[in-house]
């Protein structure tokens, strides 16, 4: 195949132009044409759809950052802190990277003591809450307000009427917690603050960390919860041997507890009439061979006035240790009480220290400071039989101890009684809990010694 171009190619001089206005310019090639069939050769389809690409656009938009995920875990609740006055503090920290905001609070408690003649499971009423970013002790120091109700930070909820908008008991809750005052930010500690009304001012010596059930819900979805785990009720042993009837006239023949050494019994307060009785032994390994066996009933060794049976002697040394082995107990009365007990007077509301053991709630140390006033406890745990109980006197300070073999002795508490004067009472006290019927305790391993201030 020839292809020839011809092309007259103007001058654009201005002088040449005007002698040759033009040039001839020619091109020629020869070459061979060929025909392909290509859907043949590619093996493609005769029209192939080629996509159509779309250019990008010069200012697209960044995309959205994502919402940072919280690491609940790094929500840590930490020990309660009680005041006293009814005053309980739960610090709460964020260890997070992120802030946080709480949805709501819920506070529980469990509680099985039984403190005198108020019921088990105890549910006191709250005055208010607080989600507070100052501890109850940094109120008044370094510059921060003095602890007042119009100083009080972040309170949450609040009736103003002596807790009856939170008497709800076992439980108190606050939701939604006001927005002006849920921060949790990244790195701070808040204390949950909540303040029972007074009726719970003396028993924080027996108030556990278990007692108390922590719920926070937050907005991000986190829950923090730490339930609160009821105590267990102590069980007694079975008593060894069977006790004899309360039956008898009351007998202290020695030698363990000679009239002549002034021992008496009487029945204090208003009770049943009682028995008191020196009589051989039930334990083989008894020391010297004679046990005491002690039948008291009375309403209780409790509140401002006692009812029960008291096997006693007068004493006037100002140091004095007083030890025995209870060996067998029995009652119909969970509350029924057997112990040591050193005693202002013979009448029922007089001043008193008594380490005891209850039919089935367990070992504690009572005291009632001065003649009329209300009684107060701390109590131990459980005990097993026998068992061995001690009281020690230096001057008005009474303490309490106990023991499981007579050798390695805890002590459980020591109080003041300021009523206790020079001549005071020392002895073995049974109530029933009940004045309709008698508890029967049985001693033996009866001592009493005059230590020096220094020994254990």
């Amino acid at each position: 195949m020839l292809v020839s171009v011809t092309f007259q190619h103007p001058v654009i001089a201005p002088i040449i132009s005007s002698i040759q206005p033009s040039f001839t310019l020619h091109a020629e090639r020869t070459g061979y044409l060929e025909n392909f069939r290509v859907a043949r050769v590619l093996a493609i389809p005769p029209n192939p759809n080629v996509p159509t690409v779309t250019p990008a656009p010069t200012d697209t938009p960044p995309p959205p950052t994502a919402t940072p995920t919280p690491d609940c875990n790094n929500y840590v609740l930490g020990p309660f802190q009680y005041y006293g006055s009814g005053l309980l503090e739960i610090p709460v920290s964020n260890y997070d990277w992120n802030d946080a905001q709480v949805q709501d609070i819920s506070i529980d408690w469990q509680y099985v003591e039984d403190f005198g003649n108020q019921v088990r499971g105890r549910n006191p009423s709250v005055d208010f809450m607080q989600w507070d970013d100052l501890r109850r002790s940094d109120y008044g120091s370094g510059g921060n307000p003095s602890w007042s109700w119009s100083n009080l930070r972040r309170v949450v909820s609040t009736d103003g009427n002596g807790g009856s908008r939170f008497h709800t008991p076992p439980a108190t809750s606050v939701n939604p917690i006001p927005n002006d005052r849920n921060d949790f930010p990244a790195g701070s500690t808040r204390y949950i603050r909540m303040d029972f009304d007074g009726e719970w001012s003396n028993w924080q010596n027996d108030i556990l960390d278990s007692d108390y059930g922590v719920t926070i819900n937050f907005t991000n979805g986190c829950t923090l919860n730490r339930p609160a785990t009821p105590r267990p009720i102590p069980t007694r042993t079975p008593t060894p041997t069977p006790l004899p009837a309360c039956e008898g006239t009351t007998s202290l023949p020695g030698p363990m507890l000679p009239p002549t050494d002034g021992w008496f019994a009487q029945d204090i307060g208003t009770t049943t009439t009682g028995t008191s009785i020196e009589e051989a032994a039930i334990m083989a390994d008894a020391s010297p061979p004679r046990q005491l066996r002690v039948c008291g009933s009375g309403a209780d060794i409790w509140g401002s006035s006692d009812g029960f049976r008291y096997v006693a002697r007068l004493s006037s040394d100002g140091i004095m240790e007083f030890t025995t082995r209870l060996v067998a107990f029995t009652a119909n009365n969970s509350w029924a009480k057997v112990g040591l007990m050193v005693r202002s007077a013979t009448n029922p509301s007089a001043a008193n220290g008594f380490m005891l053991v209850s039919y089935s709630n367990g070992k504690r140390f009572q005291y009632r400071r001065y003649n009329g006033s209300s009684t107060s406890s701390t109590s131990s745990g459980s005990y097993t039989l026998p068992v061995w109980l001690k009281v020690r006197k230096i001057g008005r300070d009474i303490y309490g101890f106990i023991s499981q073999d007579g050798v390695n002795w805890n002590y459980v508490r020591h109080y003041i009684v300021d009523d206790i004067s020079t001549d005071y009472y020392l002895g073995f006290a049974v109530t029933a809990h009940n004045n309709s019927q008698l508890a029967t305790a049985i001693f033996d391993n009866v001592s009493l010694t005059t230590p020096s201030a220094g020994s254990c």
